[in-house]
């Protein structure tokens, strides 16, 4: 019974417009601050959450890449963040001749709009 009620005030949240639900979200974000800062001072690309959080995961993990040749493989890479911030992590400590990359994302689609139709998983590069 309990879990009825989640659903049905989750269900609620349909009924909101996308851009009213990010203003809401984003006021009540307190680190909504750092990816603006991060995009405007930097001019880096597709900054958000996510992409800070593999840009710092590369910081704090500095054997993850080896120098400017590199082979990556990115799971459920949707819309990109990710690869976004492994080029500007290069882009920033390699010179632009230097850096050989091949990377593979792979993403599992799911419609939300259409529950009937199945998850598909197609091949990006």
């Amino acid at each position: 019974m309990e879990f009825n009620c989640v659903v049905i005030k989750l269900q609620k949240l349909n009924d909101y417009e996308i851009e009213d639900w990010s203003l809401h979200t984003n006021r009540k974000d307190p680190s909504g601050e750092i990816s603006w800062r991060l995009k405007n001072e930097t001019k880096a690309e597709f900054v958000t959450v996510a992409w800070c959080k593999f840009y710092e995961c590369l910081g704090r993990f500095p054997q993850l890449i080896k120098g400017p040749h590199m082979n990556s493989l990115h799971l459920c890479e949707t819309p990109g963040a990710f690869i976004a911030a492994l080029n500007h992590f290069l882009c920033s400590r390699y010179e632009k001749g230097e850096i050989q990359r091949h990377w593979v994302g792979v993403e599992k689609f799911f419609n939300v709009h259409d529950i009937e139709k199945p998850t598909e998983w197609t091949k990006i590069k």
